[in-house]
Order: C-alpha cells, then sequence, then structure tokens
C-alpha cells in the first residue's frame, strides 16, 4: 500500500512539473508574438483619443493596447502579430478619419526627418492635422 502511495505521489509531482514548464514555455512564446507598432497621426483634441482608444480594439483582432499621444501626434498599439499586421492597423486607424504615417518618415518635399522636430516658424498644421512647410 505504501509503495501505489508512493507511486502516486511520484506521478502526480512529475506531472505538476511537466505543466509548470509547459505554463511557462507559452509565456514566453506569447511575449514573443507581441509587437509595437507606432503611426504618426492627426489628433486633434481628446475626444480623438477617447475614439481612438476606445474604437480600434474592436475593429482590429489581436491588440492588446492601445495608447495615443496627443503632444506628440502619434498612436502606439501593441498587437499580436499572429492575429494581425501593421498595415491591417494603419488601414484601421484611416477607416477612423485619421493619418496614420510612420513617424520616421519624411514629409514631401522636407530636408529634415519632420513630424513634429521642424521649427515652429517652418511648420503648419491644417485643420486636417497635415504637416506642412
Amino acid at each position: 500500500m505504501k509503495s501505489k502511495l508512493l507511486l502516486m505521489s511520484i506521478i502526480m509531482l512529475s506531472l505538476s512539473f511537466s505543466a509548470f514548464a509547459q505554463s511557462e514555455k507559452g509565456n514566453a512564446q506569447n511575449e514573443s508574438k507581441f509587437k509595437t507598432v507606432v503611426y504618426k497621426s492627426s489628433l486633434h483634441c481628446q475626444s480623438c483619443v477617447d475614439k481612438v482608444q476606445r474604437e480600434l480594439p474592436y475593429m482590429v483582432k489581436g491588440l492588446k493596447e492601445v495608447t495615443c499621444n496627443l503632444d506628440a501626434n502619434t498612436i502606439s498599439v501593441l498587437y499580436n502579430s499572429e492575429k494581425t499586421t501593421p498595415e491591417a492597423i494603419k488601414k484601421s486607424i484611416l477607416d477612423l478619419g485619421y493619418k496614420a504615417d510612420d513617424p520616421n518618415a519624411k514629409a514631401p518635399g522636407c530636408s529634415k526627418s519632420c513630424p513634429g522636430k521642424c521649427g515652429a516658424s517652418q511648420q503648419h498644421h491644417n485643420c486636417s492635422g497635415e504637416h506642412k512647410h
């Protein structure tokens, strides 16, 4: 009887370690699936921020977090790369009525790496939020 009890205890213990190891492996794999993409946008006010943060996760499957920075005019998205792509996220932002540009891209005809880095006398934002020189 004692040997059966000991054998059962050993089996249960080994199963619990196996399950724990699988859980840890799964967590590491899940973390590597998530990536962040940042878009330069045309957010005007807190209502714009609220709209994007509220609606974008319903439009695109696999979004974990949507963060808008009104001062920098950016939308940062943490997403599951197995469920969506940066192009799909960009399309949805455009569908909401906002720009979704690469923040490191140069504005047409600009010699500087722009978005928000030009001097105040050089830049002008029209009512649609477009960056002009």
